[in-house]
C-alpha cells in the first residue's frame, strides 16, 4: 500500500526516477523499463536495470523499444560490450537492414576488441589457475612422501596394526634391529608392509568394506585411503 501511494505522488510530480525504482522494488519491471527508455532515454540506465533484473524477456523488451529509435541503438552498441550478461548478437541480429546508425563501424569494432580482450583475459587466468593447481599438487605429493617419525618406545614395543605383533621381532620373540619393511601414515598407525597388503586384499573382496561398512581392528580403512592416493601420486 505504502509503495502504490509513493507511486501515485511520483507520477503527479513526474518524478521518473523515482518511479523507474519503485515499479522495480513492486516486480513491475517491464513499465519501469518503458519509463527508462521513453522518459529518461537513458541507453545506459536501461542496459545496468536490464543486467540487474538478469531478466531475457526484459533484455528483448529493450530490443523492441530500441530498434524504434536509431540513436538508442547507436547508444545500446556504444555500451553493450562492457556488459557481460548481455548478449550483443540479439541487438546486432535485429537490427534493420535500412536503419542508419552513426559510427556503426567504430562500434562494431569496439565490441569485437572487447570480446577478444575478455577472452584473452579468461584464457590467462585459467593457466594462472592450471599453474597453482599443479604446483600444489606437487607440493602436497612432495608432502606426502616425506618420512614419518615413529616411535617405537624404550623397549621397542610398537606394534602393528593389522596383526597386533611388534613391529620388530624375530621367531624367538627376541627383538632385532633389522626392521621388516613397514608402512607408516600419517594418523599415527604403522603396519608390516606384508600385512597391509594382505589385509588390504581381503577387504576389497568384503561386501562391507565396498558399502562403507564396519570391520575388526582398528580404523585401517582411513589408512588405505591415503595409501590408495599415494599409489596413484597424488
Amino acid at each position: 500500500m505504502f509503495l502504490h501511494n509513493a507511486l501515485n505522488i511520483c507520477q503527479e510530480k513526474e518524478i521518473y526516477g523515482a518511479q523507474v525504482f519503485i515499479l522495480g522494488k513492486m516486480g513491475n519491471t517491464n513499465d519501469a523499463l518503458s519509463l527508462i527508455i521513453q522518459k529518461l532515454h537513458d541507453v545506459k540506465q536501461a542496459i545496468e536495470f536490464v543486467e540487474e533484473h538478469k531478466d531475457d524477456g526484459l533484455w528483448d523488451e529493450l530490443i523492441k523499444h530500441s530498434l524504434k529509435k536509431p540513436d538508442f541503438v547507436s547508444g545500446l552498441l556504444e555500451h553493450i560490450g562492457a556488459h557481460h550478461h548481455i548478449d550483443p548478437i540479439k541487438l546486432i541480429g535485429k537490427i534493420p537492414e535500412t536503419m542508419e546508425i552513426d559510427g556503426l563501424r567504430d562500434k562494431l569494432v569496439k565490441i569485437m576488441s572487447e570480446y577478444l580482450l575478455e577472452m584473452s583475459l579468461r584464457g590467462g587466468s585459467n593457466n594462472i589457475l592450471k599453474a597453482d593447481c599443479i604446483s600444489l599438487l606437487q607440493r602436497l605429493n612432495r608432502v606426502q612422501k616425506r618420512a614419518v617419525r615413529v616411535n617405537m618406545g624404550n623397549d621397542f614395543s610398537k606394534k602393528c596394526a593389522s596383526c597386533d605383533k611388534q613391529l620388530m621381532y624375530l621367531g624367538d620373540g627376541k627383538h632385532s634391529r633389522d626392521i621388516p619393511p613397514i608402512c607408516a601414515f600419517f594418523c599415527g598407525h604403522v603396519y608390516h608392509a606384508d600385512c597391509l597388503h594382505e589385509h588390504e586384499e581381503k577387504l576389497r573382496g568384503e561386501k562391507s568394506y565396498k558399502n562403507g561398512g564396519h570391520h575388526n581392528g582398528p580404523s585401517i580403512r582411513k589408512c588405505f585411503t591415503v595409501w590408495n592416493l599415494l599409489q596413484i601420486g597424488i
